[in-house]
């Protein structure tokens, strides 16, 4: 069971709040607990934790299970809040996948042991490095305009975040689940250079193909669609008069727009980061935004938004990637994909010989009928594969990039 299965499935699940693009800021809900403990215990005895499942004498808790669900619905919803009710509803739903990918994880990590493989700090840091390559090809972006970003977001340098993501339990369980299909089946896991070629030329236009970009800075007069004419009319006069500070030699546009700014933006300075033309802003923003030299300051200019004082710190031109530029991302790519196909495969065959017991659960597990005693489960069949800007602002209007193309972090 793959975990990005079941991240759909919440996107699914969640609609309200499908289109939240931070990325894993600490939750804001936390799923519910796990079942209090069966009515024979004695309310003197020491609390112990609800076990969901044991693989080959292992056992997975109902906290372990939680655990998984917080952490993908996090990742989701980037810490939106979310009703009580629809995390419970949707925690129960989730719950066989869950343990699926818990059970999966097991009995990798133990056919791992039973190999000898272990991922060293230097291997995990290697790889986080070569995913924060790829990051950053794709992106456009050189290491030190991440690292301001960083530094802009979570006062976090390029050195700490990389050693940060090395460190985290699951991107080194991943790495370990990779070298051991890698070595369980090494001519499968093979990337030829013709597939190379071939997935060059499907990504060149969505990939590969960049587009002029500007970075600017805005201060924006926020106004909602229910402003009157008068109220509209002393926001754009308010922003006019913060254009002449903002014009006046030695003016730190930056301090304006912290001072200013209504947009969430302002906490940086007003700073948006670079932007194509088509896409990314509402077409009047990045109108006049492209028309702008670099340090060069716009009129007024109205929005849906509001009204809105725009500087262009820095400038793009159009590039393209080139096939040599882009083949060791690529390589990196098709073979995750491969092992990532293996993956199923090579557990199905671990739990031909595995011994599976799902404990009695107010929740059913995946091969449970509903009252039927614990039993030993030998094999699983796989289950049904389900398919997250605030107002005010006049930032990028699509959702959160695919993950293949997100900053690197844990998978």
């Amino acid at each position: 069971m793959s975990k990005e299965i079941v991240i759909a499935a919440c996107c699914l699940l969640f609609p309200l709040i499908s289109d939240a693009g931070a990325q894993q800021p600490p939750p804001a809900s936390t799923p519910p607990a796990a079942p209090p403990a069966s009515p024979a215990e004695s309310p003197a005895s020491p609390v112990q934790e609800s076990v969901a499942v044991t693989v080959n004498g292992h056992a997975i808790t109902e906290d372990e299970v939680s655990g998984l669900f917080e952490q993908i619905v996090r990742r989701q919803t980037g810490g939106r809040p979310i009703p009580e009710e629809m995390l419970r509803d949707t925690r129960v739903r989730l719950r066989p996948q869950l343990l699926e990918i818990l059970i999966d994880n097991r009995l990798l990590d133990e056919d791992a042991e039973r190999a000898g493989l272990k991922i060293t700090d230097q291997d995990a840091t290697g790889e986080m490095e070569k995913s924060l390559q790829t990051y950053l090809l794709r992106s456009g972006m050189t290491r030190s305009e991440f690292e301001e970003q960083l530094k802009g977001q979570s006062q976090t340098t390029l050195q700490e975040f990389v050693a940060e993501r090395a460190a985290e339990a699951e991107f080194r369980q991943s790495l370990l689940h990779a070298e051991l299909l890698a070595s369980k089946y090494p001519k499968e896991v093979l990337v030829q250079d013709e597939e190379i070629s071939q997935r060059y030329e499907r990504d060149l236009e969505r990939i590969y193909s960049k587009p002029a970009m500007v970075r600017a800075s805005h201060i924006l007069f926020g106004v909602d669609g229910t402003a009157t004419q008068e109220e509209k009319l002393a926001a754009k006069t308010k922003a006019e008069e913060v254009l002449k500070e903002a014009r006046a030699p030695e003016a730190d546009f930056a301090a304006l727009a912290r001072d200013r700014s209504s947009c969430p933006s302002s906490a940086q300075g007003g700073d948006l980061g670079f932007f194509p033309k088509e896409g990314a802003m509402v077409e009047p923003f990045a109108d006049a935004a492209f028309a702008l030299q670099k340090g060069e300051i716009s009129n007024v200019v109205e929005t849906r938004f509001g009204f809105h004082i725009i500087k262009v710190t820095d400038r793009k031109e159009a590039t393209v990637i080139t096939p040599e530029q882009a083949k060791d991302s690529i390589r990196l790519e098709l073979r995750a994909e491969k092992i990532d196909g293996l993956r199923s495969r090579h557990v199905e065959e671990l739990k031909k010989s595995a011994k599976i017991v799902y404990t009695q659960s107010k929740e059913q597990t995946p091969e449970k009928t509903e009252g039927a005693p614990e039993k030993e489960q030998q094999a699983s069949e796989k289950k049904e594969q389900a398919p997250g800007k605030k107002e005010g602002t006049p930032e990028k209007k699509e959702q959160a990039p695919q993950n293949k193309e997100e900053a690197p972090d844990s998978k």
